[in-house]
């Protein structure tokens, strides 16, 4: 009954409750010596904090790892690798041994049929799938998890599977795929009450309204978001409301409000040190270099860049990795410093080649026929125009005209 209730809550949005659950189930079944329904209980608890006491999120899952040691021929090995490697990497940062462990649980429960725990990882791998610029293995995966969740009557792993899915598909440029998406994750979330993830869907409603230019309505709906974000206590939440709020206060050259919600974001960061959610990273010092660059402040947004650089190169996050080379190129061009910003063309092109990144390309190309205009590469800037154009174009062709 503890357990049914707690994962009532969760599919609910009621993550006190949920958690307060799952720490009378988990010491209930210590008192009882049941071992792994206290690891079970454990990372049930765990997936409740992560939404609102990461410090503790981090230390119930270093008690589930520890009590697992004492587990052996069990598939919940697996799952609580699984389980530790997803929090580690959302929090603090992304390891090939982290991935290898969620790709594991991913196979181990496929071969013993349990699909509760497949749909659950399946979700979370799309997640590492996105941040290798992996989007269509990410898509493919979340696809997947969020048909067994539907099959399974699983609230949270369908809401969890359909935001990676919307994720993958901004990226990978079907955003009428992704409208389609985001509708359904929104009625779910709407049926269950469930506030936190009602907000996210309409955050990356938003963001699919800043990529395609319209600006005001992604500030107004950013700004409402946040407004939500603020009531319920979510800190992913606020923190993407505020990025995504910078970024259309950017697109239509409001830089003071764009400053104000980056830096708010920026303190958070140092106030909670490192757990923020660390792709939230990738979007804050992208526009920061932005910020910093349209301001003229060179310094500072060749600093904002290059931590943008080192940040993406690690997982192999192509489309930020080439934005971030492309912000760096746009500062030399700015200096005069043209060898140099062809360098950084080079390395952002280099950074596209062989994925499906069409966010970054036409800004990247357009870059590069801006620079190669300017020295003389006549022909190379016409291909690189006209490549910038055809991407463009293919992403304003996945939406209907009626989603224009």
């Amino acid at each position: 009954m503890l357990e049914q209730s707690g994962l009532t809550r969760l599919a609910m949005g009621e993550m006190a409750g949920a958690a307060d659950d799952f720490t009378t189930l988990a010491d209930y079944a210590r008192d009882q010596g049941r071992l792994e329904d206290e690891a079970q209980a454990l990372i049930h608890l765990s997936t409740a904090l992560s939404w609102v006491d990461r410090e503790r999120c981090l230390a119930v899952a270093e008690r589930f790892v520890t009590l697992s040691r004492d587990i052996t021929g069990n598939p919940l090995q697996a799952h609580v690798r699984g389980n530790w490697g997803y929090w580690r990497v959302l929090f603090l940062g992304r390891g090939d041994e982290r991935a290898e462990a969620l790709t594991n649980a991913v196979a181990t429960a496929r071969q013993a049929g349990d699909r509760e725990r497949l749909s659950l990882h399946l979700a979370r791998l799309s997640f590492f799938e996105c941040l290798r610029s992996d989007y269509p293995a990410a898509c493919r995966g979340a696809e997947e998890a969020a048909q067994l969740a539907l099959e399974l009557s699983d609230a949270h792993s369908f809401l969890l599977s359909q935001y990676y899915l919307a994720w993958g598909l901004l990226h990978l440029g079907q955003w009428s795929e992704m409208r389609r998406i985001l509708s359904q994750g929104l009625e779910m979330a709407e049926r269950n009450e469930h506030h936190r993830w009602t907000v996210l869907y309409q955050l990356e409603l938003a963001w699919l309204r800043e990529q395609a230019f319209d600006f005001e309505a992604a500030r107004e709906m950013c700004e409402q978001a946040h407004e939500q974000a603020r009531k319920i206590g979510r800190p992913y939440t606020e923190s993407l409301s505020l990025i995504l709020l910078g970024l259309a206060h950017l697109g239509l050259d409001e830089r003071e409000a764009a400053f104000r919600c980056f830096s708010e974001v920026a303190e958070r960061l140092e106030r909670e040190r490192s757990l923020m959610d660390w792709i939230l990273r990738l979007l804050l010092h992208d526009g920061l270099s932005r910020y910093w660059l349209a301001q003229g402040e060179f310094a500072q947004a060749r600093r904002e860049a290059a931590a943008l650089r080192d940040l993406a190169a690690s997982p192999g996050e192509r489309t930020y990795l080439a934005l971030a080379h492309r912000t760096l190129a746009e500062i030399a061009i700015a200096n005069q410093q043209l060898d140099e910003a062809e360098n950084e063309v080079s390395l952002a092109l280099a950074a596209l080649e062989g994925a499906e990144a069409p966010l970054a390309e036409w800004r990247v190309c357009a870059t590069a026929a801006q620079l190669y205009e300017q020295v003389g590469r006549t022909d190379e800037a016409a291909d690189h125009r006209r490549r910038s154009a055809e991407t463009l174009s293919r992403l304003a062709g996945s939406l209907s005209e009626e989603e224009l």
